[in-house]
């Protein structure tokens, strides 16, 4: 609810030399035609000396007639905004000024004793009617309001006799007296504005046209070009000869600022928001005809109970249900088990024939049922049996219950279809948006479908290309992408390879290039002569280039034939290269020696190694090298594990495709992806679209202004979004989109938004709550008891309002608060308990009690009823109560628990001004409070509303002094005022004080409830 604070009024403000105007205004109106003051200076001779005699001289301000315009800047606000359409016709037309005293600036008068000043500009409201426009005038400075037959100008135009009652100064700093406006201002002047008032009272669904104009002549005569009329040619001792109109039925005006704006029907927020009704509603359900089934697969009609309760989405709290009889129940339970006999024979149906069995049609053909909604995600195949009247315990041939009321029910199957009928009709819209949604699933799927035969290609070419390999084939094969190929946590096949005493370019494809046999080098060393043989660096050359393989045997060191492999250890004593490092690794072609192993004999000599090694040209002893760590073969098989063509894809594509549930995982590459479409549009309303009535059955019973309260039937939640996700998934079926066909798409009925939503309580904002989860999670409880996660478990109470006030103030505030006890309230004994004594204590900054709870849904029914859903059920809203209906205390509750108020504020806006509508009962009589002032006490008794054009301040009214509101509420206005008396007084009447209004939920509720 709008907070204006405390709000101070003045009747006028002035500054400059204004403020020494000595021309008194007589009940607001000047008597001279111009401003003047009277200024002296005394001139000196430079020696302090002040013998001289003064020098006066009048000096003349300037006056409305100086000004032909006003700068936009200067308009702050306008009530109604220009271009409204439903502007409230008791309300008064407004506009508000940046500079706080430009209403006076140039009145050439100072007030009187009776603080009445006459603005030198007024607003004034006309018809939008034939005569009456705002044109351009050759000559004008400013657009001219010009008012000619039919029209007429004293019908049409204010009072300017009482024009210093329209207008005053606002002020939200304090200006406790008149004395401390001065200070006020000097110290917060944006704290100030000024602001023209129009008393026009409205009509009904009318266009108006408000304009910003002179209230003085000469003003009117500056604005329209014309020439000022002199000092002599003014009759001062007229009283109208300063004003821009005085009765005449044509008149022309200079307009500084204008606007147009039509008035709507019905009264203000007060008046709308106070006719509404608590009732109780009796809507929500309807008949619902289980006779003739046209067939005889199902019963025939029963003798006479062939009607059932169908219940609506929402549910009134004194809806009528039929209570069938035995013969009526019986029925119901044989039409059950057939309907669910029937939806069996199609579900699943169809076979092959057997080997040697004849094909006959109406045997082997499936069957064409009804559908079997929610079988597909539930996964099963055999429907279960339903619940019938004669069973008192379930047992498992009826789990999962839910799917058995869905499809066995003809109520809960009915709803389920209407799901399904609500898909039809929107089947395109669906569809484009779940193509929408999987616009990159299509070149996904199709990366997926190259990369998996990439992988099958890979995986083929290493079973039939690598796998038969030589290790050192092997080697050299995977030299290009060593660096990058892992054969261990956190090792490279490069660099096993480079912990190796194996020349880095011997394992590249490069070397392999050059040495293969039928190359250049190969073709070369084939064809040498026999003694070029006899070079041992030829001869080297040529034997790895005829077997590369058996090259990389350089990596140990060669036995000769017939050399015991002990010979190794004589190695200790020969002399190598001290720039040989002893601690490099050696890659043997074959299997190495145990540690620790001898041999028998050592048959070998120095002579014999001698022709191998030159071990005497060497300078220095080193250990000796042994056979390194890893062999070869354990190498190469390594790099063969490592290359891996599916895993390497497979984390490729991970990295390339953002897809939920983790489909890559191990290495895995699935056929497709599927899509998960999202549909969160609220689908009551596609409902609402076919009728109303299927939501709310009775809706268009429920009389207008009423305000009462309904249930949500989370049964036709759960069995119509069973329909609907059934349906929905023939239709992807059918268009081969690409989804698992048992998913739930579409979760959301209602329009809900999170309780604890920061912009909870603004329509359509925040992330809404989906109303179920996912089926094929589903428990197997009955239908209703299956909300989405976040969604209100205990029920959720709706709020039914249908009348015009929503459609006249949609962004009204509406929540609910918790109540307590303020007076004497019942005790469990039967007495009464004292009021609460901490009640102030429990309010809130708003002064309501406890939190505020805002509403979680929103919606409409039709143009006229909308609804909102809170978090609380019945007992809730209630309080406790006993058997009887009423109201139980416990010490623990403290007797603070007693439900819950529903409260409706005014929505947020500027100060505002006018008087309620009335009756003519309040003709002639004056309103015991300010707050209870209409339009009709402004006439005389058995007056005619339709003669008053305009509010008065010197009319009926004049000289009343009330309060406001009841000085002893405690609410109430805590002030007095007399109409009439200046500006500042009229403002303090006329503002009209946003409403906030309260129901408690017992009044929307059945007695033996509440």
């Amino acid at each position: 609810m709008t907070d204006f604070g405390t709000l101070y009024f003045m009747p006028w403000l002035r500054r400059g030399l204004a403020r020494s105007l000595s021309q008194t205004a007589v009940d607001g109106a000047p008597t001279t035609v111009a401003g003047t003051i009277d200024v002296s200076v005394v001139v000196g001779d430079g020696t302090g000396s002040t013998d001289s005699a003064p020098v006066e001289q009048t000096i003349r301000l300037r006056g409305p007639g100086d000004v032909i315009g006003l700068n936009p800047s200067q308009i702050v606000r306008t009530d109604p905004r220009d271009g409204v359409q439903d502007f409230e016709h008791n309300y008064f037309v407004t506009v508000e000024l940046a500079t706080p005293d430009l209403p006076w600036m140039f009145t050439p008068a100072a007030p009187g004793a009776d603080n009445k000043l006459v603005p030198w500009l007024a607003l004034v409201v006309v018809e939008d009617t034939d005569g009456i426009a705002i044109t351009s005038k050759s000559g004008a400075p400013l657009p001219v309001l010009s008012i000619a037959s039919p029209a007429d100008a004293s019908q049409q135009l204010p009072d300017l006799a009482e024009a210093w009652a329209w207008a005053h100064v606002q002020s939200t700093a304090s200006v406790p007296s008149k004395g401390d406006v001065s200070d006020a201002f000097e110290s917060a002047p944006e704290d100030f504005m000024a602001r023209l008032v129009c008393p026009r009272r409205l009509e009904e669904d009318t266009r108006y046209i408000a304009a910003v104009v002179p209230t003085f002549d000469a003003g009117r005569r500056a604005g329209l070009g014309l020439t000022p009329l002199s000092e002599d040619d003014i009759e001062t001792a007229e009283s109208t000869w300063w004003m821009a109109w005085s009765g005449q039925s044509e008149r022309e005006l200079p307009v500084f600022h204008s606007w147009t704006f039509k008035t709507g029907t019905g009264g203000d927020f007060e008046a709308l928001v106070t006719a509404l009704t608590p009732r109780e509603i009796e809507a929500g359900t309807n008949d619902f005809d289980i006779g003739d089934q046209g067939t005889d697969q199902l019963p025939p009609d029963p003798p006479e109970e062939r009607l059932v309760t169908w219940t609506g989405a929402l549910v009134g709290p004194i809806a009528p249900v039929i209570e069938l009889d035995a013969d009526g129940e019986q029925h119901r339970d044989d039409l059950m088990t057939a309907l669910r006999d029937v939806v069996q024979d199609g579900f699943g149906s169809g076979s092959e024939p057997t080997t040697g069995e004849e094909y006959i049609p109406l045997e082997h053909d499936p069957v064409v049922g009804p559908p079997a909604y929610g079988a597909l995600p539930a996964q099963v195949d055999t429907l279960p049996d339903p619940v019938l009247s004669s069973t008192t315990t379930p047992t498992s041939d009826n789990d999962p219950l839910w799917l058995g009321e869905v499809n066995s029910d003809p109520v809960h199957r009915s709803v389920a279809g209407l799901g399904a009928e609500v898909v039809r009709r929107n089947q395109e819209t669906l569809m484009a948006s779940a193509w929408l949604q999987a616009a990159s699933l299509k070149k996904i799927n199709r990366t997926m479908n190259w990369t998996r035969l990439a992988a099958e290609v890979g995986e083929r070419q290493k079973a039939t290309k690598v796998v038969g390999l030589s290790d050192a084939s092997i080697l050299q094969l995977a030299a290009p992408g060593a660096a990058r190929l892992k054969v261990g946590e956190g090792e490279t096949a490069a660099g096993r390879l480079s912990a190796t005493a194996l020349p880095g370019g011997m394992a590249s494809s490069a070397f392999r290039r050059v040495g293969r046999p039928d190359g250049p080098v190969g073709r070369a060393f084939r064809n040498a002569s026999a003694a070029s043989s006899s070079n041992a660096s030829t001869a080297a050359t040529a034997a790895c280039v005829a077997d590369i393989d058996s090259a990389l045997t350089y990596t140990s060191f060669v036995r000769p034939d017939g050399l015991q492999i002990a010979s190794e250890t004589l190695m200790v004593g020969i002399p190598t290269g001290a720039t040989e490092a002893s601690t490099r690794s050696r890659t043997a072609t074959g299997p190495t020696l145990p540690p620790g192993f001898r041999a028998a004999s050592m048959p070998a000599t120095f002579s014999t190694i001698t022709p191998w090694v030159k071990a005497d040209k060497y300078t220095a002893f080193s250990p000796l090298v042994g056979s390194g760590d890893d062999e070869l073969g354990a190498a190469a098989a390594d790099i063969q594990d490592a290359i891996r063509p599916k895993a390497t894809l497979s984390a490729k594509l991970e990295q390339r495709i953002a897809a939920p549930n983790g489909p890559f995982e191990g290495g895995a590459l699935p056929a497709s992806l599927t899509a998960e479409p999202e549909f969160t549009d609220p689908l009551y309303e596609e409902v609402r679209n076919i009728d109303p009535e299927l939501l709310l059955p009775g809706l268009s019973e429920i009389p207008d202004d009423t305000i009462g309260l309904t249930e949500v039937n989370s049964a036709y939640i759960e069995a119509f979004l069973l329909g609907a996700n059934h349906e929905l998934a023939r239709e992807f079926a059918w268009r081969e989109y690409p989804a698992e066909l048992d998913a739930t798409w579409l979760r959301t009925f209602w329009d809900s938004i999170p309780p604890d939503d920061p912009t909870a309580s603004d329509r359509g904002v925040g992330e809404h709550i989906e109303d179920i989860g996912p089926v094929d999670g589903w428990d197997s409880g009955v239908l209703g008891t299956h909300p989405a996660e976040g969604a209100p478990t205990d029920g959720m109470l709706v709020l039914i309002i249908r009348g015009a006030l929503l459609r006249k103030y949609p962004d009204t505030v509406i929540y609910a608060t918790r109540a307590i006890w303020n007076e004497e309230r019942p005790a469990e004994d039967g007495g009464t308990v004292a009021a609460n004594t901490m009640r102030e204590e429990k309010l809130d900054g708003d002064g309501l009690p406890f939190e505020r709870i805002d509403p979680i849904m929103i919606g409409a029914l039709d143009a006229k009823t909308v609804f909102l859903g809170f978090p609380f059920d019945t007992a809730e809203a209630l309080g406790p109560v006993d058997a009887d209906g009423e109201p139980t205390w416990t010490d623990s509750s403290g007797g603070e628990d007693a439900g819950v108020f529903f409260v409706f504020e005014e929505p947020p806006a500027g100060p505002r001004f006018g008087l309620d509508v009335g009756d003519e009962a309040h003709a002639g009589a004056v309103p015991e409070y300010w707050r209870e002032a209409s339009w009709y006490h402004q006439l005389p008794a058995g007056g005619d509303l339709s003669n008053l054009p305009h509010a008065s301040a010197t009319g009926e009214l004049a000289g009343e002094g009330r309060w406001y509101d009841d000085p002893t509420s405690a609410s109430g206005g805590k002030f007095r005022a007399t109409w009439g008396k200046h500006a500042a007084a009229m403002a303090r009447i006329t503002l009209q004080r946003p409403v906030r209004m309260l129901v408690h939920a017992s009044g929307m509720l059945p007695e033996k409830e509440a």
